[in-house]
Order: structure tokens, then sequence, then C-alpha cells
């Protein structure tokens, strides 16, 4: 599979393979820094690996077909395996936006593997940037394993050419200028290694991390998006609407909303001493600016200058504003 958008590949063929990774039973890899060896690619379901696996014969489902199209939407599901394990991918592509959708879903029983998914980009030499806690960070291309949030950029000199956004993977590796998402690994529980004793109990079934079934999702947004967009699109992608049921009925009142503009929501809560709300926001861009925080429904509208990547805690309370520390203890109160 390839990424093209208005004519253009962004990435290349290949991307969207699984590829499984032989490991050890050490969760903390105490004496190794790049994990993974002897690495094998999943492949398509066989005939007889579909019926045993989807519960059809043969003629009735394929590894590769559309299962959804409209006027909205194509979804493709792909059914892959390796050894005992089987992996479900849905791509989800849309009609009217750039963007692709990954879905998957492992059915992992393999004890110490890695399981990584490839994302490769056209192109030649290519920076990697990814966000980090309240933050950005440049990933290194020595194929260890890096903690990442929300997204990863991958570019060439002043362009970003993809971002991938994600919901719950947070490692991710660069091997030989090619991203790879780590989506699982199966190490021992607590085997802690020490001079004299065995890693594990000899002899014995024992239970291993992330067996089971696992999901997770996957956003590819091709194209030269900034930090903030992503910043925003992974955001809203990680906190999709929320459907409420409400009793009594508003009878046609407006409902409460608030913008901030020029910053991040992080937060939004009751008080710990209950003396109105707490604010968390963060500036999500590497220079200084103002940030505007518009909140009718208890009479707020504010501004505010944070310097690049700085966190800032208000309390709303009684219509007044007020600076807090992280810890939630006043510190200025500010005009509206």
């Amino acid at each position: 599979v390839s990424l093209v958008n208005e004519g253009r590949e962004y990435a290349k063929e290949g991307l969207g393979t699984f590829w499984s990774f032989r490991d050890h039973p050490d969760p903390w890899s105490m004496q190794h820094i790049v994990l993974g060896t002897e690495l094998e690619r999943f492949s398509l379901l066989s005939a007889e690996e579909l019926e045993e696996f989807t519960g059809w014969s043969a003629n009735q489902v394929s590894s590769v077909q559309i299962i959804e199209q409209g006027p909205v939407l194509t979804r493709i599901q792909l059914l892959f395996g390796h050894k005992s394990t089987r992996i479900s991918m849905q791509y989800t592509v849309f009609n009217e936006q750039p963007w692709v959708d990954m879905d998957i879903r492992i059915y992992n029983a393999e004890p110490n593997h890695i399981y990584r998914l490839s994302l490769p980009v056209e192109g030649g030499q290519h920076w990697f940037r990814a966000q980090d806690i309240c933050g950005v960070k440049d990933l290194s291309d020595e194929a260890y394993e890096q903690v990442v949030h929300q997204w990863v950029r991958i570019g060439e000199e002043h362009q970003a050419q993809l971002s991938v956004i994600n919901d719950s993977s947070y490692s991710v590796c660069v091997r030989d200028g090619e991203l790879m998402a780590t989506l699982l690994r199966t190490p021992a529980y607590v085997a802690h290694p020490l001079p004299g004793r065995p890693l594990l109990e000899e002899k014995r079934f024992l239970s291993h991390m992330d067996q089971g079934i696992r999901t997770m999702r996957f956003r590819l947004i091709p194209g030269n998006l900034s930090e903030q967009d992503t910043d925003l699109k992974a955001q809203n992608f990680n906190t999709p609407p929320v459907a409420t049921t409400l009793f009594p009925r508003g009878n046609g009142a407006e409902r409460p909303s608030m913008t901030v503009q020029g910053a991040q929501l992080m937060a939004l809560k009751l008080a710990i001493d209950g003396d109105g709300y707490i604010l968390r926001v963060f500036r999500n861009l590497p220079e200084a600016g103002a940030v505007i925080i518009d909140w009718p429904t208890v009479g707020v509208h504010t501004c505010l200058r944070l310097e690049g990547y700085q966190i800032q805690t208000l309390r709303i309370t009684g219509g007044r504003v007020i600076l807090c520390n992280i810890l939630e203890k006043n510190q200025l109160e500010k005009e509206c």
C-alpha cells in the first residue's frame, strides 16, 4: 500500500506492513538498547487460515476486501497472520478529507515478541519530529525505542510530508531511515535479571504482557501540516464527541461553550477545594504569544501572554480569573 494525495505520493509502497521481531522476556530490557531481532513479515491469511479465523468459508470472505463504500467514505479490511497471531486492519479513506485512518485489532498469543507497523515515506533524507509531554523533540535514527505522545511528523528540509497521529501507541523506532510504530511487546511480568538465578521460573506456562486482544488507531495526514495544526487534529482524534442524555431537557437553551485561541486546552475541572473551576492551557508553539479564553457561560473573557511551550493553570471563580501554580495555589488575579 502507498499513500497518494492530489497526484503526489507521500508514503511509498510498504505502508501498513506489519513485522514480528524476536524479543527477550526481560520487561525492562536492562541489557538491550535496540529491541527486536530476526524480523519476519506478517502475510495475508490463506484460505484455510481465513476459515479458521473468521468462521466463514473461503468463498465468502477474502483477506483483502472492501467492506463499506458510499458517498462519505470507503473502508477496506485486510487480515494478516504470523504464527498463531492474527491482525485485522481496516483502512478508512474519506471522500472529502485528505487523511486516511487505520484501525488495528491484534489477536496475540506469542510470548517474547515485538510487533511493529511500517510507515515508510517517499524521498531521501528525512527528519522525524514528535510530540513530547508539553513539548516536541527530534527523534534519533539509531533504531532504539523512543517514547512519543500523540503524533510524529516526517519531512524533508523545512516541509513536513506526513503526520502520523495515534491514540494509544507511544513508542517508535527509526530503522534504516524508516519510521516504525511499536504496537505490542510481550515480555514476562516482573522478570528481573539477577546474577546466579534464572530470569523466569522454568518448565511451566507463564502469562506475558500484551497477550490477548489489543486495539489501536492511527491517522495519516499527508502534506505540510504545521505543528500547531497537528496538535489540534491529534487532540480531536483522541477526544471524539461524546453523546449524553440530559434531564430535564434544555428547552432550546443555548449550550455552554468555551473557546481557547493560541493554546491547547489540557484540562477543565472543578477545583480541588471546590472554589470554582481549574483551567490548564499549554502554549503549543515555540514562540511566545497571546492566549485568548472566552467562556460566556461564566462571564469570562480574558487574554494572557505565554512563553513558547509554557503551561499555565487558571482558577475561574465568580467571573474572576486567577493565575495559579500547578498545585492550584493562587498567585495573581487577572482582569477579565
